[in-house]
């Protein structure tokens, strides 16, 4: 007998020392151990729910984790090939053929030079001769007197430029002077308004009233003067006056309109060599280099010897080199840009399952009951951390651990952070930066209210205290019903998808703007749980006295509750009160016509006779 009771004893002292775990591993050398920090050690292990989710979060983040580390593979190695991208606009110089034979950059060149004619160069277009007029008394040709013109079929009426003519403006071109046949502006002035007063029909006359106009600076009567050249002219002068116009417009930067009227020139005089000059120059300025390099080739072809359109070619083909290099290095910057955003809107997901799974695990001291503190530094010791457990004066247990090993892992999680964030510094500054050079030449799953220890002794509400009026919730046909989308997903809407919805609001509207969710779309009558549900007919007042509704937990702290981090935020700002939520406070009762503090006793008659706050009821008014 006295044997059994040895045996008894012996058994019963294992058992004092044998304690439960909630989650078990096998270690790399196949010993079967029980895991400390376990996230299905939930503060609420009587929840199975609970549990399964926690293994369904666990399960997200290893898979988000693994994503993160591919992701960031990726955009290492995109950027890991564009470190040498940095000193494209010096190698392209320094080693581009025509860049050498250019001599100088296309920004060096001017495109804007001052391009016209006087007719002239014609064989049988003669200016005449001009003799210098020693009166004082000139007077300006203005165009718009010597004869009316509203319009005119050849004059380009339905141009941009030309439409708004009156208000386009342009700097005195001083360089065209040479055209000029006398020195003084005013005598050539004065000879213009003299042949239009003796032939208002003469075109010649009006395209060197263009010329003196331009070279003054007044853009509005130097078109006046260009229409009613363009109008009188014969076929076979009309480039002559087109040429001059295209050098206004292109001078006011409507150089899409000059090309026009260049094409036109062109089509009227294939052979006139300035009509080629001007077109390149305007189509270097509209970027298209194929173009531009096309008409100065055509002017070569006429005069070899003009060595300026020959540096103005080279130097269009260098910088067509240096503009394709950098659009594209400003694409796979664009491409890493976006992939960092991806990354950083996945790296927030995680963080927030993070949250959730350590919020749902138990205090780490409810943990390490349990645990001898052998048993702890064996654990402990293998995550590569020298850790002491102490007890302090409060009988509350303390873990120290070393700090520099841990320390190691806690930079090389701080480094790649802070490698990702300096990264998209980088990738914003190269992105801006080529720019300017080329300007010079997703949604998180609902939460589901959580019932805590308090409700599990509720009474049921259905059975003693009546059904508050409930239909079937709604749903847009258009959207999805599942509850496991990320709403609050840090890319979503993204900018698709706001241009799809077609919102009626501009860049400079007032995006502060009210948001309600209607309680009718869960399945709430509001005025029905205002009125009838409440015992207070439609049509009469309730009792005195009105208080307004304080939405508190009845049996719980909230401060224990899980919230996210973003919703603790927005639950402590400042609400704006706004009219048309008011208004729409004001409809569910009398049709708006009742005081806002008696909906609000209401509210909480309606609250004390179901008893199940605000998780089941929820009016939300700012």
């Amino acid at each position: 007998m006295g044997k059994i009771w040895k045996i008894f004893f012996i058994l019963f002292e294992i058992y004092l020392k044998t304690y439960a775990s909630t989650h078990w591993v096998v270690t790399e050398n196949g010993r079967i151990q029980s895991h400390l920090d376990s996230p299905f050690h939930l503060r609420r292990p009587y929840d199975l729910i609970a549990l399964l989710d926690q293994e369904t979060r666990r399960i997200d983040i290893t898979t988000l984790y693994k994503d993160l580390v591919d992701r960031k593979n990726v955009i290492d190695q995109k950027w890991s090939g564009l470190e040498g991208a940095s000193d494209l606009e010096t190698r392209v110089y320094s080693q581009d053929p025509d860049c050498s034979r250019a001599g100088k950059l296309l920004s060096e060149i001017d495109l804007y030079s001052s391009i016209g004619s006087n007719g002239s160069s014609r064989t049988d277009v003669t200016l005449g001769i001009l003799y210098e007029n020693e009166s004082t008394d000139y007077s300006a040709p203005d165009c718009t007197n010597y004869a009316e013109l509203d319009y005119s079929m050849f004059a380009f009426e339905h141009l941009h430029a030309m439409v708004n003519r009156n208000a386009i403006s342009i700097v005195p071109e001083t360089d065209l002077e040479y055209l000029l046949p006398v020195s003084s502006i005013d005598t050539f002035g004065h000879y213009i308004g003299l042949s239009l007063s003796k032939n208002s029909s003469s075109w010649f006359h009006y395209n060197l009233g263009v010329l003196y106009w331009r070279i003054l600076g007044d853009a509005p009567r130097a078109i006046e003067c260009g229409r009613r050249a363009l109008h009188y002219s014969p076929r076979e002068y009309k480039d002559i006056p087109l040429l001059n116009l295209a050098g206004i417009f292109h001078q006011a930067r409507y150089p899409k309109d000059a090309a026009i009227l260049l094409h036109a020139a062109v089509e009227h005089a294939p052979f006139q060599a300035t009509n080629y000059i001007a077109l390149g120059n305007v189509y270097a300025v509209l970027s298209d280099y194929n173009r531009s390099v096309a008409c100065y080739d055509n002017v070569l072809k006429l005069q070899p010897d003009l060595e300026d359109v020959a540096t103005t070619k080279y130097a269009t083909l260098c910088h067509k080199r240096l503009d394709s290099g950098l659009l594209q290095l400003h694409e796979s910057l664009q491409g890493i840009l976006s992939d960092l955003h991806n990354y950083h809107s996945q790296q927030q997901q995680w963080l927030r399952l993070q949250e959730r799974l350590m919020w749902e695990q138990a205090p780490f001291e409810a943990q390490l009951i349990g645990y001898s503190s052998e048993k702890l530094s064996a654990i402990l010791a293998n995550r590569g951390q020298r850790c002491i457990q102490r007890t302090s004066e409060n009988s509350k247990p303390t873990i120290t651990c070393d700090f520099t090993d841990h320390q190691a892992v806690t930079n090389l999680q701080v480094d790649v952070t802070l490698n990702l964030q300096r990264l998209l510094r980088n990738v914003e500054s190269e992105t801006q930066k080529i720019n300017e050079q080329m300007a010079r030449n997703k949604r998180r799953p609902f939460l589901n209210p959580v019932k805590d220890e308090s409700q599990k002794g509720a009474p049921n509400v259905q059975n003693n205290l009546g059904t508050p009026p409930l239909l079937h919730p709604t749903y847009p046909t258009t959207h999805f019903t599942s509850s496991d989308l990320y709403f609050d997903e840090t890319g979503w809407p993204s900018r698709d998808e706001c241009m799809n919805w077609n919102l009626p609001l501009g860049e400079s509207d007032d995006l502060d703007i009210p948001v309600f969710l209607p309680p009718e779309n869960k399945g709430f009558q509001v005025t029905k749980m205002l009125t009838s549900y409440i015992g207070l007919p439609t049509g009469t007042e309730h009792k005195l006295p009105w208080y307004p509704p304080i939405c508190e937990h009845p049996d719980k702290d909230v401060e224990k509750l899980y919230l996210p981090s973003f919703l603790r935020q927005v639950a402590s700002s400042n609400l704006k009160s706004h009219p048309l939520l008011q208004q729409h406070f004001l409809s569910y009762i009398s049709d708006g016509k009742a005081e806002e503090s008696e909906i609000g006793q209401r509210i909480i008659t309606a609250m004390q006779k179901v008893r199940i706050g605000v998780n089941h009821y929820p009016l939300f008014f700012s």
